[in-house]
């Protein structure tokens, strides 16, 4: 007995001291490539300004800024000179301190195999923006227990901006996120309180905007362009925005975002649902409410969008090979992306203009494509593999509604109105706005139902109909 708890005490010992070096080796792996995965994307310019690492810890400083050559190929030479400065200051160094487990005390103590914090002190923020002195502009906090699974914490504290040249008053509440990451998923949520702003041109206030992601897989995965499971919500309670002008305010209220990214490994393509849905928006002269846009893209192909990632790259390296890279892209990765047959969805529409109800819907969607043509720009291809079906109903308050706005507008912007009233304005658009939907009706454009307008339209083997009748398109041949 007694040798078996020698021995069990043994091994418990061994791991403690060897687990620490087998940790700080894996940490330094990773460091490294996350800093090779950051470098892929030609907008920034990461490296280890210095690392050191023991036994038991391990510290880096990162520095992190925009690589000014990707700017220079869309600038002149002389705008890029100036801009030269300005990149320089926007370096920042992050540092990162870690620890090696099995045993931690870095964050308080536990057992685990790593904890460790990132921190972008922020000191150079510090003349354009007031913060706490003794905390640093941006920080993040991580566990991995024994069972690999990590958790994390971060923080932008409150901050107020000093500049009155630009700005009368700005201030931060605060950004507080949290998190968990494994090899199989990746989730973090996150919560800013309040953000408000006066400016020379207006006052602007958020209040509540929180964001739920989820990432079924590796992040590293994710980051390299690799298509993954995912869902992410996101909700702000309400914004308003208020003109220095005429004090003309605008209110929004409840907007929310779903996403949700299904992909399949058969055939490597990605379908991704967006579901958008707003309260309220209000303004002097329109109340917009009950809005619900359900959007669709699918069949997405992670080769194309990886080809993507690659071709961007290799335009900021070697901007004098731009139509030769492009037209490379275009030919070996193009044909496969149009052969999955792509859509863009809009499932359903629907809102209150004025309490008058909209809805409406979309399909489209590329298909039979087997071959590029020879000029990737003809429009007479496109519209043969295109097809398209929508529709559009408008209740009678809210066309007339649109009517009398559209024409308020003509009004406004002939400048032998301009000494005229509001009120004046308001009463001819009234007067016109009837005759106005009257016209566009007999026209074809929409026809008239029981409750108010519809617009139906649909595309197939280069004919356009429009409610039933043949369209002609404003497209050369």
């Amino acid at each position: 007995m007694k040798k078996t708890l020698i021995f069990g005490a043994s091994i418990i010992v061994l791991v403690a001291v060897i687990a620490p070096k087998i940790v700080s080796n894996s940490f330094n792996q990773k460091l490294d490539s996350v800093v090779e995965l950051i470098n892929q994307n030609p907008v920034y310019n990461v490296s280890i300004k210095d690392r050191t690492s023991d036994w038991f810890s391990s510290t880096a400083t990162i520095n992190v800024g925009l690589d000014s050559s990707t700017f220079n190929n869309n600038v002149g030479q002389e705008a890029y000179n100036e801009m030269q400065g300005v990149f320089a200051n926007m370096n920042v160094d992050v540092v990162i301190d870690a620890q090696h487990g099995p045993i931690l005390t870095q964050n308080g103590l536990a057992l685990g195999w790593l904890a460790w914090n990132a921190r972008v002190d922020g000191n150079s923020l510090r003349e354009t923006l007031e913060f706490d002195v003794n905390t640093p502009f941006y920080q993040i906090t991580s566990h991995t227990n024994l069972l690999g699974a990590s958790s994390y914490t971060d923080r932008i504290p409150s901050f107020l901006i000093k500049d009155d040249e630009i700005f009368t008053q700005l201030s931060f509440s605060g950004w507080n996120g949290f998190g968990t990451f494994s090899d199989s998923e990746t989730r973090f949520q996150g919560m800013l309180e309040t953000v408000f702003v006066n400016s020379a041109f207006g006052k602007f206030e958020l209040n509540q905007w929180s964001v739920d992601s989820k990432i079924q897989g590796n992040l590293m995965d994710a980051m390299a362009g690799n298509f993954q499971n995912s869902t992410m919500s996101m909700q702000i309670q309400d914004t308003t925005f208020e003109q220095a002008t005429d004090q003309a305010k605008t209110a929004i209220t409840e907007i929310g975002m779903h996403v949700n990214s299904k992909f399949d490994e058969a055939t490597s393509l990605l379908d991704t649902e967006i579901n958008f849905s707003l309260k309220e928006l209000t303004t002097a002269d329109l109340n917009l409410s009950s809005v619900s846009v359900n959007t669709e893209i699918n069949n997405l192909k992670e080769q194309f969008f990886q080809a993507y990632q690659t071709l961007m790259n290799q335009l900021s390296k070697e901007p004098e090979k731009m139509q030769e890279n492009l037209d490379d892209f275009m030919q070996t990765e193009l044909l496969g992306q149009l052969q999955a047959e792509p859509e863009f969805n809009i499932s359903s529409f629907q809102a209150k203009i004025n309490q008058g109800n909209i809805t409406g819907s979309l399909n489209s969607k590329l298909e039979q494509i087997t071959k590029l043509p020879d000029a990737i720009e003809s429009p007479v291809f496109w519209l043969q593999h295109l097809m398209v079906t929508g529709q559009i109903n408008v209740d009678k308050s809210a066309a007339l509604w649109l009517a009398i706005d559209t024409i308020k507008s003509q009004i406004k912007s002939d400048p032998s109105a301009t000494q005229m009233t509001d009120d004046e304005i308001a009463a001819i658009a009234a007067q016109q706005a009837p005759a106005m939907l009257q016209g566009i009706q007999q026209r074809g454009i929409f026809t008239e139902t029981a409750t108010g307008y519809q617009l139906q339209f649909s595309l197939a083997d280069g004919q356009a109909l429009l409610n039933g009748d043949p369209m002609a398109l404003p497209i050369g041949q």
